[in-house]
């Protein structure tokens, strides 16, 4: 499952949307839910500079990746049903 989310990682473009994702901020709820149809990646707060550009290790600048990766990912639609 690791290897298969690298690789997901890795093929896309993780910077085409940018959202940041704290846990409790319910002014970016709407955001957030208008992500769920699809796979989306999550950063953790400061992890970008001014031009959106990472400032840390791509390994650790992630917060969550989702939705609906059980119903889109090959892998995860496999290993889910």
């Amino acid at each position: 499952m690791i290897n298969a989310t690298e690789n997901i990682v890795k093929a896309r473009d993780i910077f085409k949307k940018i959202v940041i994702f704290r846990s409790g901020d319910h002014k970016r709820g709407l955001e957030f839910l208008e992500t769920g149809d699809k796979t989306h990646f999550f950063f953790e707060p400061g992890v970008l500079d001014e031009n959106n550009k990472l400032i840390v290790d791509q390994s650790i600048a992630l917060n969550k990746i989702g939705h609906a990766m059980h119903d889109l990912e090959p892998y995860y639609i496999k290993f889910c049903h």
